[in-house]
């Protein structure tokens, strides 16, 4: 089975990717973690391409989405191969990575080949604007457990530990206010175009309530898997 689970940043994509992974025995395939491994891999520091990319992704902007389709392919043909199921938060984010071109298989021909057209899933988590960017202006990571948390500090204003590995946790590089406003708009005008392309190719897009909490947001989610 593939999840593929859309919505604003700051909807909650990674959290109920997580939820559904634990549940339904996926991997959950976080794209924006696994490129930020690579932008941020000290093997890569010195080479001008992976930089020139990491400095798209620390804007707010997508990444050139060759790039990552290359990246993301690659892993996704080996799990599948191997006999894993996987759960998306928000990819894939562009036409391209999508449907790919008439010589390039986009990412849903990879995975109707490894699972069946059938059992791919398709949510999206739907939350206003000046909402997704309230939740991300108070959320923190930890850059060791890729986990995310709210709030950030405790109620005596220290700052608050990695709950999991005790390391600090950090905005990310890509939360700030100018970096969000882009983030937004690169989501509405690159990758909401998705939405219409996989419907007129037969697929059901559920749309999910986010302005919810996130157990009944999984609760919601759960009742289209089976």
């Amino acid at each position: 089975m593939a999840v593929i689970i859309y919505g604003p940043q700051g909807s909650g994509k990674s959290t109920q990717a997580e939820l559904v992974s634990r549940q339904f025995g996926l991997v959950h395939f976080d794209t924006g973690a696994v490129l930020r491994d690579v932008l941020y891999d000290p093997k890569n520091q010195e080479n001008p391409e992976i930089q020139k990319h990491r400095a798209v992704n620390e804007a707010g902007g997508l990444n050139d989405p060759e790039f990552v389709l290359t990246i993301v392919s690659e892993r996704i043909q080996t799990m599948m191969e191997s006999g894993f199921g996987v759960v998306f938060s928000g990819s894939p984010r562009t036409m391209y990575e999508a449907f790919g071109t008439d010589t390039v298989d986009g990412l849903f021909t990879l995975l109707e080949l490894g699972c069946g057209k059938e059992h791919v899933h398709i949510f999206f988590i739907a939350l206003d604007t000046s909402k997704a960017t309230q939740r991300n202006e108070k959320r923190f990571g930890c850059p060791v457990c890729k986990r995310q948390y709210l709030p950030t500090h405790s109620s005596d204003g220290e700052e608050r530990l990695c709950p999991i590995c005790s390391h600090p946790l950090e905005v990310r590089a890509d939360d700030t206010p100018s970096s969000m406003v882009k983030r937004l708009e690169e989501y509405r005008t690159r990758t909401t175009p998705i939405f219409d392309d996989l419907k007129k190719r037969g697929y059901q897009l559920h749309e999910i309530n986010g302005d919810q909490k996130p157990y009944e947001v999984f609760s919601d989610i759960k009742h289209f898997l089976h």
